[in-house]
């Protein structure tokens, strides 16, 4: 999600094309702290986040802020889209079950990233649009409306919770490689040996590495982490799903960069596949605060396993914040690490 389609969403409002009244109740999906707010500013608004540190921000500006769409009777939404389809036409139809029949519901995308589609999108819902560009974004708006109910339904069917990888994983889109094995985790559990007592999967996705750690060890406390609250809950739907419950398994919807966050402490191990991008721009920063994040939750000879893309500069942050690390494999565009506290 591009700060110039959020820019966009919201140009409606700053050129004076379609006001808000005061007091108006207006829902917010993959809402986000920004000047187009203020533009809004006297409405009921509730923001819905999955992304531990946008939700955090809205909350501390004061915002009603949810990680699933509740409640309906709402009379503007505004649709932030995701850059995968079937995430965006279930925000789309969560929008449409949300406003009041005559309620306007708002959506925008960068031209890069959905937006030539999503007129396509609202119509195969039963929306009627009318778009406009702005931003090198594609803003579409329905203010009517001959509902496909199926459609609908299907579509909030194929963007929630659902059985992937021949029925060995749960997930959904939006989740970091939803419906397929990352080639890096793939590379990191094929250098991990059984893994015993305390530990964590920092960034466990739907819980690949948390299954398999489970699965191949005798663990018997797992910390599963994530900043995106549905992967959480498919990570928590995955270890269900493998009957591995009787062990101590925890879930967080945490966001690992922010040292005020509270993680567990004194672990024998971590596992990580560390992202590296925020949206669709690459940040570095990310893996170096997973990894300093590591360094503190680990007790001292506790042991690091990390996997990230071989381009990436880490080796220096691990040298500096553990007393050894080595690079164990190196393949496909990736390198698997072994740091020791």
């Amino acid at each position: 999600m591009s700060e110039e389609s959020l820019k966009a969403l919201f140009y409606p409002f700053e050129s004076g094309m379609k006001p808000i009244s005061a007091g108006s109740k207006v829902l917010f999906i993959n809402g986000q702290v920004c000047g187009g707010l203020s533009y809004i500013g006297q409405c009921d608004l509730t923001a819905q986040q999955y992304f531990r540190p946008y939700a955090s921000a809205l909350e501390q500006a004061g915002y009603k802020t949810v990680t699933e769409v509740e409640g309906s009777g709402f009379d503007v939404a505004l649709v932030h889209a995701g850059r995968q389809r079937e995430e965006t036409t279930f925000a789309l139809a969560a929008a449409i079950n949300a406003v009041r029949p005559d309620g306007v519901i708002f959506s925008a995308a960068a031209n890069d990233a959905g937006g030539k589609r999503l007129e396509a999108d609202f119509e195969n819902l039963g929306l009627l649009p009318s778009a406009i560009s702005k931003y090198k974004s594609r803003v579409v708006i329905a203010e009517n409306r001959k509902l496909d109910r199926r459609r609908i339904d299907a579509a909030l069917e194929a963007g929630s919770y659902q059985s992937v990888l021949n029925n060995e994983y749960i997930s959904r889109p939006g989740v970091f490689c939803w419906n397929r094995i990352d080639a890096g985790s793939a590379l990191l559990a094929e250098a991990l040996p059984a893994l015993t007592g305390r530990g964590a999967d920092f960034g466990c996705g739907y819980g690949y590495l948390s299954a398999h750690v489970l699965k191949s060890g005798t663990v018997s406390e797992l910390t599963c982490v994530d900043a995106d609250a549905r992967a959480v809950e498919a990570c928590r739907r995955t270890i269900g799903q493998k009957d591995v419950n009787e062990r101590r398994v925890a879930y967080a919807w945490t966001d690992i960069t922010n040292p005020r966050e509270i993680l567990p402490t004194g672990l024998d191990w971590i596992v990580m596949n560390p992202p590296f991008h925020e949206g669709a721009a690459a940040n570095p920063r990310i893996g170096t605060a997973f990894i300093e994040r590591a360094a503190a939750c680990l007790r001292p000879g506790g042991a690091l396993w990390m996997v990230a893309n071989a381009g990436l500069p880490y080796e220096k942050i691990l040298a500096a914040k553990f007393s050894r690390s080595d690079r164990l494999r190196e393949d496909k565009g990736y390198k698997v690490y072994k740091a020791e506290k």
